[in-house]
C-alpha cells in the first residue's frame, strides 16, 4: 500500500517540502485544464499494437 514505508525512516525536510509542492502545483494544473473526450477504444488498440512490436522477435 502506498507509504507504508513512510514510518521506517526519518523524513528529509528539504526533500519532502519540494515533493509536496511539486505536486500540489501539479495537481492545480491538472485541474486548470480543459477536459476533453478521450478515445479509450483506439489508445487500447495503440497499446496493444506497440506491445506486438516490442515483443514479436525481429
Amino acid at each position: 500500500m502506498a507509504g507504508d514505508e513512510l514510518d521506517k525512516e526519518p523524513r528529509i525536510e528539504l526533500l519532502n517540502h519540494f515533493l509536496e509542492k511539486r505536486i500540489a502545483w501539479y495537481s492545480d494544473y491538472v485541474e486548470s485544464m480543459p477536459r476533453t473526450e478521450v478515445d479509450v477504444d483506439l489508445l487500447d488498440d495503440l497499446f496493444q499494437n506497440m506491445l506486438k512490436t516490442v515483443w514479436t522477435p525481429a
